[in-house]
């Protein structure tokens, strides 16, 4: 599968600067797990981003949002393992700005792994997983969160956080859930920085694959998939090759296309300004190189570490909702499908906004 000419979404001041790459999509016909494959060009541009520190995300820190997620993960953390986080060696590969192991460091021994690291309420870190490897140093549980998507070599990464763990270690992950997405068409989860694409079923064939048998997944209602694994000895189990299949996503893909720019040119006239509620890559891949000059579109989002920023191909800025009171002549389309709910209910009791001018993109699935 070959999506042409995907725009690179990219949070920066310098993202109306268009850069295009090709995004190439296959199916591991052993796991399911899909895996986009990026040229040379796009390998070294995502690279050079990650050494820079430069992410489509903000810190946690830095947003509401994305701390809601990271104490969703330590919740769900506590949960699965069942035990007294006390006393263990923990390793958090791709912790950013440690938010996460700062809420785990009490009682506990904790390290970090990340490409620009500073150190951080004396949290040991370490630049890359060959150096705690190098070391021969061992971990009771290893965490990752939105990581081994973003990973070029799922086999030579499993195999390293095996070798890490000590015996009868944990480890506990978080990844985008793409089920859904695969299912509808949805456009969010294309981004030129998501190498690997996972639903239940497939993340757990790549674990059996790669010799964890111990894995159990779950999701929650936001979007997010988690992993549990334990480096135990247990029965070699089978892969389930009922997976979704790749052909039946792109179908999807080009039929909501087809409906939201029809909708577009319909709906949106003259003198109406069209919001699009949720900074996510589904702009980038649904409204570039449309010929929609003589529409006003605005990006806007929840998150206030976005605002001011600028998502690529858009010459204006990410901005709040609440600037464009009192709506008139505005229509608002909400994006993330996993959030339509908490968005809805946002606009019409802190905006006061009439629910007649929101539209959900799940609408578009439905038709």
């Amino acid at each position: 599968m070959l999506l042409r000419n995907q725009l690179v979404f990219s949070i920066t001041e310098k993202a109306i600067k268009k850069k295009f790459f090709d995004l190439k999509f296959y199916q591991n016909k052993s796991t399911g797990v899909i895996h986009h494959k990026p040229s040379k060009k796009l390998k070294e541009f995502i690279t050079k981003r990650y050494y820079k520190n430069s992410r489509n995300n903000t810190d946690m820190k830095s947003s509401n949002h994305r701390k809601k997620h990271g104490d969703r993960f330590i919740k769900y953390l506590k949960k699965n393992l069942n035990k007294n986080i006390t006393n263990l060696k923990i390793l958090e590969i791709g912790c950013g700005d440690a938010y996460i192991l700062n809420k785990l460091k009490k009682n506990n021994d904790v390290y970090g792994i990340e490409l620009k690291s500073k150190k951080i309420n004396k949290i040991k870190f370490y630049k890359n997983l060959e150096e705690p490897l190098s070391l021969n140093k061992k971990f009771d549980l290893i965490i990752h969160n939105a990581v081994l998507e973003h990973i070029f070599d799922l086999k030579k990464f499993l195999k390293i956080c095996k070798h890490l763990l000590n015996k009868n270690g944990d480890m506990f992950i978080c990844v985008p859930d793409c089920e859904l997405a695969l299912k509808v068409g949805d456009p969010s989860i294309i981004n030129h920085e998501h190498i690997n694409y996972f639903t239940k079923k497939n993340l757990l064939n790549l674990m059996i694959k790669n010799k964890f048998f111990n894995s159990k997944t779950f999701s929650d209602k936001y979007g997010n998939l988690y992993c549990h694994i334990k480096k135990i000895n247990d029965k070699e189990k089978k892969i389930n090759r009922n997976f979704e299949k790749l052909e039946n996503y792109k179908k999807k893909y080009l039929q909501l296309k087809n409906k939201i720019d029809f909708w577009i040119e319909k709906n949106i006239l003259e003198n109406d300004t069209l919001l699009l509620y949720g900074a996510i890559s589904t702009i980038s891949n649904i409204f570039h190189n449309k010929n929609f000059n003589n529409k006003k579109i605005y990006i806007v989002d929840t998150d206030k570490a976005k605002h001011d920023l600028y998502l690529s191909g858009f010459k204006n800025k990410i901005t709040s909702v609440k600037r464009f009171h009192p709506f008139k002549s505005c229509k608002i389309m909400i994006l993330p499908i996993n959030y339509e709910k908490d968005i809805l209910n946002f606009l019409k009791i802190d905006c006061n906004i009439p629910t007649k001018i929101v539209f959900k993109i799940s609408y578009f699935l439905n038709k």
